[in-house]
């Protein structure tokens, strides 16, 4: 089935050193602005009621803010806006609920259930197609009539 997702999804390990040096609140702020996600819903999302930015990130933050950026570069990938995330979907995992609601609570399994729907999704719409297969853009410009 298409829609099955791999064991390493659904159990995430640590973030990599490397990874988790780059993550920090203030990361995480800035894309929840550009994604227009409220207040209320990003706290809930990084598992907070309130949050000292001062502080640093848990582990289980850091690999859901991992799972964030990578949704919102296979967004970018797709040339996608920001507001799918906000749109309701049947598509599992969402059921119903829009991509952001469907993360639950600082769930890194469940961002990226999100994250694993949006890849397979873009692959199927054709983003994998052949670079080099210019035939739409030349039927595009030179039309039959």
């Amino acid at each position: 089935m298409p829609n099955d997702v791999p064991p390493q999804v659904l159990h995430l390990e640590s973030v990599p050193k490397s990874r988790r040096k780059t993550l920090s609140p203030a990361k995480f702020w800035a894309l929840m602005e550009r994604w227009g996600v409220t207040r209320e819903r990003a706290l809930d999302l990084i598992g907070e009621e309130s949050w000292n930015s001062a502080g640093g990130l848990s582990d289980e933050q850091a690999k859901v803010l991992s799972c964030l950026l990578e949704i919102d570069l296979t967004l970018l990938a797709a040339g996608r806006r920001e507001r799918c995330l906000h749109k309701r979907s049947r598509k599992t995992p969402m059921d119903g609920s829009s991509p952001i609601d469907a993360m639950g609570r600082c769930d890194p399994g469940r961002a990226a259930r999100v994250l694993w729907s949006l890849s397979l999704s873009q692959a199927s719409s054709g983003m994998n197609r052949n670079p080099y297969d210019l035939s739409a853009l030349s039927r595009s410009r030179h039309p039959s009539n």
